[in-house]
C-alpha cells in the first residue's frame, strides 16, 4: 500500500512538472489603479488555485465546526438514551457511565473507542451478553454521529466546487 500510495505521489508530481514546464511563459496581470503583476503562467495559476483552496476551507470552516458541535450534543443524548434503555442492571448501569465518561475525557477531540470501559465483562452470561449489546450500540452511536458531522460540510464543499466550474464551461461554449 505504501508503494501504492508513494508511486501515486511520483506520477502527480511528474504531471505538475510537465505542466509547469509546458506553460512557463510570462503573463501580466493588471489590477485597478495601474497596478500589475509579471509572473510566469504556472505561478499566477498556483497562487489563484492556492488562494481559492483557503477561501473555500475558511467559508467551510464555521459550517463544520457547528455541525460538529450539534452531532455531540445529539451523539450523547442517543448514547443516554441507549444506556438507559439497555435492560443491564442499574448498578452496573452506573459503573458503566462514569468509566465512558472518562473514556470520551481521555479521547477529546477523536471519535472514541468506549470498548475499555466494559473491561472486565461480567462474569453471568446474560449479564455479559447485555453489557456486549450496549457497548455494540454505543459505539455505533458515536461512529453515526461522527460520519454524520461531516456530511453537510463536504456537501456545501462539493457544490462550491461545482460552481466553480460554471465559468468554465460557460467559456469554452463562448470560444466554439
Amino acid at each position: 500500500m505504501r508503494f501504492l500510495t508513494w508511486s501515486l505521489r511520483l506520477a502527480l508530481f511528474l504531471l505538475l512538472l510537465g505542466f509547469a514546464v509546458k506553460n512557463d511563459q510570462a503573463v501580466v496581470l493588471r489590477y485597478f489603479f495601474g497596478l500589475e503583476w509579471q509572473t510566469s503562467l504556472v505561478v499566477a495559476l498556483l497562487c489563484f488555485f492556492a488562494a481559492g483552496v483557503v477561501i473555500g476551507l475558511l467559508a467551510v470552516t464555521p459550517i463544520f465546526t457547528s455541525d460538529i458541535a450539534e452531532q455531540r450534543r445529539d451523539a450523547i443524548d442517543a448514547g443516554t438514551a441507549v444506556i438507559l434503555d439497555s435492560p443491564v442492571q442499574p448498578l452496573l448501569k452506573l459503573r458503566l457511565a462514569a468509566e465512558i465518561e472518562s473514556r470520551l475525557d481521555q479521547e477529546e477531540g477523536k471519535v472514541p473507542t468506549i470498548g475499555p470501559a466494559f473491561e472486565p465483562l461480567p462474569s453471568d452470561e446474560n449479564a455479559r451478553e447485555e453489557v456486549v449489546q450496549l457497548r455494540d450500540e454505543l459505539q455505533d452511536q458515536l461512529n453515526r454521529g461522527a460520519t454524520h458531522a461531516f456530511s453537510p460540510s463536504f456537501g456545501l464543499a462539493a457544490l462550491i466546487g461545482l460552481l466553480s466550474l460554471i465559468p468554465i464551461v460557460l467559456a469554452r461554449r463562448v470560444e466554439l
